[in-house]
């Protein structure tokens, strides 16, 4: 594979057949709460929803705002990468930014959190350099995604 920019794949719902596979430079984002494991063994599952609705609520359209490629929601996880499918010329701008954003909006959500008796934080990881995209998974549910050293260094030590 090529090291060099290339776009995979311009939609992130490739059903018919599965995408080329391209390895592409990105911005990596991924953030998560702090103490929310702590959270989820006293809460009830619904409260611990009613907390991931709101915020991914806040956090979602940060994604969009800035131009990122939501790759996933894991519990209190998400995963944002930049430059593909559409390029951008500063994926790693965009990723320290749209985290800045989402810093501030999250903490409104901590305080108002904390009043109601629940401590948990914000933690963000940012990684830039290579990784390689396309559809993973098999016939019955596949998704679109980015493998790669990036996406491992972003996350660790979030939380």
């Amino acid at each position: 594979m090529a090291n060099g920019p290339g776009l995979a794949c311009r939609s992130l719902h490739c059903t018919d057949t599965w995408c080329e596979i391209a390895r592409t430079p990105r911005g990596e984002c991924a953030r998560c709460l702090r103490g929310y494991t702590a959270f989820t063994e006293t809460a009830e599952p619904e409260e611990v929803l009613d907390f991931l609705r709101e915020y991914h609520g806040a956090l979602g359209p940060l994604v969009s705002q800035y131009e990122g490629t939501l790759d996933q929601f894991s519990g209190d996880g998400i995963m944002v990468f930049f430059n593909d499918p559409v390029p951008c010329p500063d994926p790693a701008e965009r990723a320290v930014n749209m985290a800045v954003a989402m810093r501030a909006a999250a903490g409104t959500l901590i305080a108002d959190w904390r009043e109601r008796g629940r401590d948990l934080g914000f933690g963000a990881g940012i990684a830039q350099g290579y990784a390689t995209l396309g559809q993973i998974g098999f016939s019955e549910r596949s998704g679109y995604t980015a493998i790669g050293t990036v996406c491992n260094v972003a996350r660790p030590s979030l939380c």
